[in-house]
């Protein structure tokens, strides 16, 4: 089906959702002055399922606009339209992206999702190094050295989350990466791992990592941003203390306890701290919570009620 100027006009017409952004789904391709009128609506539009798209068309839409294209192949035609397209783009369905294509969209900014490549060619990784927004290659269970070289080159942010364990060579490739790193497929770190990653400079998001030793923590902590350790469910409290050391956000929403001991270093962490897990703490734990600044602390509704009560 295609998204004409009258279908348009109807939907104008019917207003957006409450946030203000109008959704249209069931389209397949959309005419130029359909794309034209979208973008004069003052809200954002979502466009989802679209397989086609003109240089016209693409150049219409805003910054703030998303198109989600249920394209299994790209060819290069749709891929220069698409470098002018300046939204959030989802390519969720591609399941593999050829050089020529990857160098088109390099050209863009803002968000490109790529989720469904289950493969990325070293030709490709190295005309996505030249991207500039955030980059999203969730769906790539494994990579090569070379390709994973010219990915880390890109900077900003970088989500990977379909690796679930990395070698020593692609955690020390993956330290030289500049901007937030999100590897949320990754469920143990040896210490080997932890310190290869250590010269990353950036927030660094380990959301399935379950366990942290000591020695992980230190190499960790090294790494010039904020760290997300979300699953990770008990620490020592020398990992507490180590932690600590950290200059940025700090997240460990996993934890659903902690001792009085790595409470209390916890509660000296400079930065924000997000421990929204805690099913309840002592009352020396609390208080030294307490003695922090609010904004910088979150915590469980639980144990925010109990530290409420204490000031």
């Amino acid at each position: 089906m295609t998204l004409t100027k009258a279908i348009v006009q109807n939907l104008l017409v019917k207003g957006g959702s409450p946030d203000g952004y109008i959704e249209i789904v069931g389209y397949t391709e959309i005419t130029d002055g359909a794309a034209e009128l979208l973008a004069t609506y003052g809200g954002d539009v979502l466009i989802s399922g679209l397989r086609n798209l003109s240089l016209c068309s693409a150049k219409a839409f805003s910054p703030n606009d998303s198109l989600t294209f249920d394209v299994v192949s790209l060819d290069d035609d749709l891929a220069a339209a698409l470098s002018e397209f300046h939204g959030f783009l989802w390519l969720n369905e591609l399941t593999s992206l050829s050089g020529s294509a990857a160098a088109m969209l390099s050209k863009r900014r803002n968000i490109l999702s790529l989720n469904g490549l289950n493969v990325l060619t070293d030709e490709a990784a190295e005309s996505l190094s030249a991207y500039e927004g955030m980059l999203f290659l969730d769906g790539l269970a494994s990579i090569s050295d070379t390709a994973l070289r010219f990915i880390a080159r890109f900077q900003g942010f970088l989500s990977l989350g379909g690796l679930t364990r990395l070698s020593d060579e692609q955690a020390a490739i993956l330290g030289t990466h500049q901007g937030d790193l999100h590897l949320e497929g990754v469920s143990t770190l040896p210490d080997t791992v932890a310190e290869n990653l250590a010269h990353h400079q950036g927030f660094l998001g380990l959301y399935g990592l379950e366990s942290l030793t000591d020695t992980a923590a230190a190499f960790l902590v090294k790494c010039d941003g904020g760290l997300a350790l979300s699953k990770v469910k008990t620490i020592s409290d020398r990992t507490a203390e180590i932690l600590t050391q950290n200059k940025w956000d700090l997240h460990l929403d996993g934890l659903t306890s902690l001792s009085d001991c790595a409470a209390v270093s916890l509660a000296k962490h400079e930065s924000l701290i997000s421990l929204k897990g805690l099913t309840g703490i002592s009352e020396v734990a609390a208080e030294a919570f307490a003695n922090r600044r609010p904004d910088l602390t979150y915590l469980s509704d639980p144990v925010t009620k109990l530290i409420q009560e204490m000031r």
